[in-house]
């Protein structure tokens, strides 16, 4: 039992929590005290491993989803070339991409930029950034983020993250012996719809 005057119980009201807890834990004895030190140690070290564990395992599955959105894309343009190239916009078929888990959207579009497919958005320029670079580039473009900005996402317990990813569609010119590029093949992508 703990005996107080009444000047400390009248400071006691403004005293916070934490001060209470400790002068209630310095009238233990000592194997109390060592028992509760290991029980306060093993809960900040399992929660501290858990948390690193969920962020690791968050930015695994972030760079995993920028790979397979890089596959999808690549086989969206191949998949896509001759039906650009015989410019028969009905047959360009992005449905089988647009059902694989982590694809929020499918875009085709000509080289000039111009959708072609799905044909509700047929004609519409497009005029972002990863979609023009693919065009005025003729090379794999995307805006995933840097390993800085999904630990900044991670930290602040953001995992909702999304990206697009651009693939030009070529085909080889015989005649000069370069590659002709038809167009783009487009994907938006969210590791949180896999």
């Amino acid at each position: 039992a703990s005996f107080s005057s009444p000047l400390e119980a009248q400071s006691d009201a403004k005293v916070s929590p934490l001060i209470k807890i400790a002068r209630h834990f310095n009238l233990l004895e000592w194997k109390y005290k060592i028992i509760m030190a290991i029980i306060l140690y093993t809960a900040f070290t399992y929660k501290f491993t858990q948390d690193q564990i969920i962020k690791s395992q968050s930015k695994g599955i972030f760079l995993d989803s920028k790979d397979r959105a890089i596959a999808l894309v690549k086989y969206l343009a191949e998949k896509s070339k001759d039906q650009l190239l015989a410019n028969n916009d009905l047959l360009l078929d992005i449905d089988e991409v647009l059902k694989e888990k982590g694809v929020t959207d499918v875009i085709i579009a000509d080289s000039y930029g111009r959708i072609r497919a799905p044909l509700s958005k047929i004609n519409v320029q497009l005029t972002d950034s990863v979609s023009q670079s693919a065009l005025l580039e003729g090379r794999i473009s995307d805006n995933f983020p840097n390993e800085e900005q999904i630990r900044k996402y991670l930290k602040e317990g953001n995992t909702e993250i999304s990206f697009t990813v651009a693939c030009p569609i070529r085909v080889l010119d015989t005649n000069e012996g370069t590659f002709k590029q038809l167009g783009i093949a487009e994907i938006s992508f969210s590791p949180n719809e896999i």
